[in-house]
């Protein structure tokens, strides 16, 4: 029993001593025990560090969240390349000028390639000598230059894409100089491959146009390069010193280059000027040409596509079939995207440009398109040319604030006319909107940091004490976006829900400053604003446009009508209300012939569906395609309205309703038919206010709801 107890005794005495030196060593400080180990750490360390004091604990946790902020951003700013504005402001306020020669480099020469890839000199396609870069995978080709002087130069490349099954995509280059890429955009230049509609547009057997399949017709091309973004509406430009530089271009698409040429930046001259050194020429007495939009001799994207509309002045009228008579749209919006029309002008002399477009699209949005006469920009205004928002079709006449339209010099021959999809007006606002998105983006995360990530109404803070900089900072955010507000209105040329959005925004930021200790309660608040903003992006670089004919007058004369009259268009309305009721597809006509696929998708789905199959899939297998709608019968069995007719059917109005029904359509099939009723294809062409009304008063049945629900090829 002693012993134990002893043993005992001598476990809590060494659990006592074992405590006392843990305690002594804590006190302890540090660099005592390793005095060479403080002394290599005091010289390493800098003379401010060293006698700096320790902040204020108050502020310690949001002085800690801006140096992270700080950081970050600062790894960012080293990690990304700057933008091409901000790059060739930089050269021209250093006093960088334009070249006064041009510098040509043989594509078929380069200083080295990639090892292991197949590119080699030789003839292609009718050029002699040329660079064949036959790219599966990423590789690259340097080229060292000799500059003889200092200044800024635009990059022309003379090239042809390699055509062949599965090669679609546009060619896509990183242009390094001397390693470094100089801006942002020099990461993802684009040449993009020349393509067509093939010829002629087949029909259906009822009558509907089958989307034509595009065809590539590539073939030697010099282009200047241009931001694959649409930024910029003219050429970029690099700047060069007097030396030897090496450029060096990566990608993986096949390309053949003839030569690469290092050439002046062109300066355009305003329209004024431009007019003034036309030669003097007499009145052109020729008729006024008019050329069909949906049929351009080029076009920079498979991607644009005819659209078929239904308005009695678009040529030609669709007749309640679909029919290819206009071009654009959504189907031409996205940056870069080009059209090109030819024609034959048959005397010399000065002329002018109409167009029959219809954009409202985007509410209230202008879209904007680089015109380009035989592939240059005639003068300045050409450049960013402004196409406002309009509500129906309408002719548009290219001129002037005044009205008055800008007058062309033409040879006799034949000539091009270019459109390209362009947002330059818009990038400062692009950038204005980075900008803020990043103030805001530091201003939550230092919310977060001060908060915890809670939202707690009972905790008072002291913002002036926690977060010195944060009122100032958000009133800099009220500040830019009122400038953004501005600047929207004054490139659109209206108000529009953007710049309301900005404006708007600027007035909730406003409202915590009113009692700034209350800020760190709108955390969410101020985060949802900066995802609010940042979503205008996208919705500025899209800029669609939709075209009917091209008018090419002579000075003197007048465009012809290129709106529809008031009679013609309640005409129209008639029509294509009827045209709706038009038998198309119904179960009981199904072909076991044709191959039907049922989606239970959205109809615009199902059309694009039906559009490939028409465009690809058929014309190579021979094997034709039928793309249905399959609606939900829980959707369908809830139609609107049903409800509110129900009595209507109980009071004796079901044979009534039925007789006019009958009366407008003998195809509208009734419940008491054993053949379900369809729905119509080209409802969705119909006003909206006379479809509710023909589905209010369609009688349903109960017993049998999935019956409402029969459906059919969409267009």
């Amino acid at each position: 029993m002693l012993s134990a107890n002893l043993q005992k005794s001598w476990k809590r005495l060494l659990r006592a001593l074992m405590a006392g030196v843990l305690g002594a060593a804590c006190l302890v400080p540090a660099g005592a025990l390793n005095p060479a180990s403080a002394e290599e750490a005091k010289k390493d360390t800098p003379p401010a560090a060293q006698t700096q004091k320790p902040a204020p604990s108050a502020g310690a946790g949001a002085g800690s969240a801006a140096a992270q902020a700080s950081a970050r951003k600062a790894i960012q700013a080293s990690n990304t390349e700057p933008y091409y504005a901000d790059v060739l402001k930089g050269w021209q306020d250093k006093g960088a000028k334009p070249a006064s020669a041009a510098i040509d480099i043989p594509g078929a020469s380069p200083a080295s390639v990639s090892s292991g890839a197949d590119i080699r000199a030789g003839d292609y396609e009718g050029r002699n000598n040329v660079l064949i870069w036959n790219g599966s995978a990423n590789g690259f080709v340097e080229y060292q230059v000799n500059v003889p002087a200092d200044g800024l130069y635009e990059m022309q490349v003379s090239y042809r894409p390699v055509t062949g099954k599965g090669l679609r995509r546009p060619i896509i280059w990183n242009v390094l100089l001397d390693g470094k890429l100089p801006f942002r955009e020099a990461s993802s230049i684009t040449l993009y491959r020349q393509w067509k509609d093939a010829r002629p547009i087949k029909k259906d057997e009822e009558g509907d146009d089958i989307r034509p399949k595009s065809e590539e017709i590539s073939g030697w091309k010099v282009q200047p390069l241009f931001d694959s973004g649409g930024a910029y509406a003219d050429p970029l430009q690099w700047y060069l010193t007097k030396g030897t530089h090496t450029l060096r271009l990566e990608g993986y698409e096949p390309v053949a280059i003839e030569s690469i040429r290092l050439a002046p930046p062109q300066k355009l001259k305003p329209y004024a000027e431009a007019a003034g050194a036309y030669p003097a020429s007499k009145p052109v007495q020729a008729d006024v040409l008019t050329l069909q939009a949906e049929e351009p001799e080029v076009k920079s994207d498979s991607a644009i596509q005819m659209v078929s509309d239904t308005d009695q002045r678009t040529v030609p009228l669709a007749k309640g079939k679909i029919t290819f008579n206009s071009i654009g749209g959504k189907k031409w919006w996205n940056q870069n995207q080009e059209l090109t029309w030819s024609f034959d002008v048959p005397e010399s002399g000065k002329y002018k440009i109409g167009l029959r477009t219809l954009q409202n699209f985007i509410s209230q949005k202008a879209s904007y398109r680089t015109i380009r006469i035989d592939g240059k920009v005639p003068f300045q205004e050409f450049l960013t040319y402004r196409f406002p928002y309009d509500t129906a079709w309408a002719g548009t006449v290219l001129q002037d604030a005044a009205g008055k339209p800008y007058e062309l010099y033409l040879e006799k021959g034949k000539h091009t006319l270019s459109m390209t999809v362009t947002h330059a007006p818009y990038k400062p606002i692009i950038l204005g909107i980075e900008q803020l998105t990043d103030l805001l983006e530091t201003v939550v995360l230092d919310l977060k940091s001060l908060t915890g990530g809670t939202d707690d109404k009972n905790r008072t803070w002291k913002v002036a004490q926690d977060l010195p900089d944060l009122p100032k900072r958000l009133e800099e955010a009220v500040t830019r976006l009122n400038q953004l507000a501005e600047q929207t209105v004054k490139v659109n040329g209206r108000t529009d829900n953007i710049s309301q959005g900005f404006a708007s925004t600027a007035q909730d930021i406003k409202k915590p400053l009113s009692k700034v200790d209350d800020i760190p309660y709108h955390g969410d608040q101020i985060a949802t604003m900066q995802t609010k903003i940042s979503g205008y992006i996208e919705r500025l670089v899209q800029r669609p446009l939709q075209l009917d004919e091209i008018y090419i007058a002579p000075a003197e004369k007048k465009f012809p009508d290129m709106t529809a009259s008031f009679p013609s268009k309640i005409a129209g309305m008639v029509m294509n209300f009827f045209y709706t009721f038009r038998e198309k597809d119904r179960l009981s006509n199904m072909d076991d012939k044709v191959l039907n696929v049922w989606v239970q998708r959205g109809r615009d789905y199902v059309t694009q569906l039906q559009e490939l199959t028409d465009e690809l899939f058929t014309p190579e297998t021979g094997i034709k395609v039928k793309v249905n709608l399959l609606a939900e019968p829980a959707a369908c069995s809830f139609c609107p309205m049903r409800r509110a007719f129900s009595r209507m059917w109980r009071w004796g109005f079901r044979r009534t309703c039925r007789s006019i029904m009958r009366s407008a359509t003998a195809s509208w099939i009734f419940p008491s038919s054993r053949t379900s009723r369809s729905f119509i294809t080209g409802t969705a062409r119909a006003p909206g206010y006379l479809f509710t009304i023909i589905r209010a008063i369609t009688p349903f049945r109960k017993r049998s709801r999935s019956r409402c629900c029969i459906t059919a090829r969409t267009s």
